[in-house]
């Protein structure tokens, strides 16, 4: 019987997402002037870190202590992860 797997495709869409607002982030401050650009900038940035802040402390508080008692062996992966987080 082959092992049943957890289906991290959500997970994985949320961090492309992360990825891709960043990245449109990088792309504006290199093409736009920035006098023009810091009225806006500033509202969706501190939107943007609220928000993948509230995420990392999801997955610190919820997502990787259930991955850590399943699996011992991904604590150094996740501690490695909860370190990127601070």
């Amino acid at each position: 019987m082959a092992a049943e797997h957890a289906d991290n495709r959500m997970y994985l869409i949320v961090h492309r997402t992360f990825k891709n607002m960043l990245g449109r982030f990088v792309d504006a401050t290199e093409r736009q002037d920035p006098a023009v650009l810091a009225p806006v900038l500033v509202d969706r940035w501190g939107s943007f870190v609220r928000l993948l802040h509230h995420h990392h402390e999801g997955e610190d508080d919820k997502f990787f202590p259930v991955i850590a008692a399943a699996r011992p062996d991904a604590v150094p992966l996740i501690e490695k992860l909860e370190a990127e987080h601070k």
